[in-house]
Formats: structure tokens, sequence, C-alpha cells
């Protein structure tokens, strides 16, 4: 029993930093990439320039709004989306990393997961695990940040 009580001591004791930091350099994170309300504008410029040039062109005017739209929203939209990590880096609150990794914890210690040593040696065999992860990460992106994950 305070052995147990010992383990768990070592994960809630865990620097949010460091957890955090883990988590973003699992190379599913660095491949998530999240939209910053581009999309939606994007969207739109690409719809509003097929509209307006088949209005004027008919089914010919379609296509050529259709890839010019297109062209001029992924050109607008460059660097407009960020990776998991960055937005841990740069976005979040100390509060939001707080309740970010309290939401972590309590699946590792589910897991029997007690140090950043462990959670490497599980990642490896474990998809399950990777995959409860990458669900809370998502979950906290997209409710707690409002944000869309591409």
């Amino acid at each position: 029993m305070a052995l147990a009580m010992q383990m768990t001591t070592l994960l809630t004791s865990l620097p949010t930093r460091d957890l955090l930091w883990e988590i973003s350099n699992l190379a599913v994170m660095k491949e998530m990439k999240v939209a910053l309300k581009e999309t939606t504008k994007s969207g739109f410029l690409v719809g509003g320039a097929v509209m307006l040039s088949g209005l004027f062109a008919g089914p010919p005017g379609i296509l050529i709004g259709g890839v010019a739209g297109s062209c001029l929203a992924a050109y607008l939209a460059q660097n407009k989306f960020k990776t998991v990590p960055e937005i841990f880096n740069e976005d979040l609150t100390d509060e939001q990393k707080e309740k970010l990794a309290d939401e972590l914890r309590k699946c590792l210690t589910a897991q029997n997961i007690f140090t950043i040593v462990e959670l490497g040696l599980r990642l490896q065999n474990n998809d399950l695990l990777m995959e409860a992860i990458v669900q809370i990460v998502r979950q906290f992106i997209t409710s707690d940040l409002a944000l869309k994950l591409m």
C-alpha cells in the first residue's frame, strides 16, 4: 500500500511542463494540425469564386473559379495552421496546461503508468494507450479551445 502511494505521488508530482513535452513529442501529435478559423474562411472564398465565375462564364467558369479560388485560399492560409506541439507551447494558458495535464495523469494512473520512463516503454507496445492519449488531446483541443483538428 505504501509503495502504491509513493508511485502515485511520482505521477502527481511530475511537472506539467515535462508531461506535456513528452506528449507533444509523440509522432502522432506532431502530425495533427489545428485549423485556426482559416478552413471556414477558405471555404467561403472558394465558394464565392465558384459562384461568381459560374454566373459570368457558366460551367467553364465554375471550373475556373474553383481552381482560382482554391489556389488563392491555399496561398492565404499559409502558416495559419499549427501543430499540436505549437499549440501546447504558444497558445495554452497555465490553467489550460494544468487541466490537460490532469486529464492525462488520470488516464496514465488508470493504466498503472507512474513515470515518464514507464510511459515511453508502454507506448511502444500499446496502441490502445496511444489512442487514449490522442483522444484526450483531441477532446481538449476541440472542446476547451474550440479549435478544429485537421
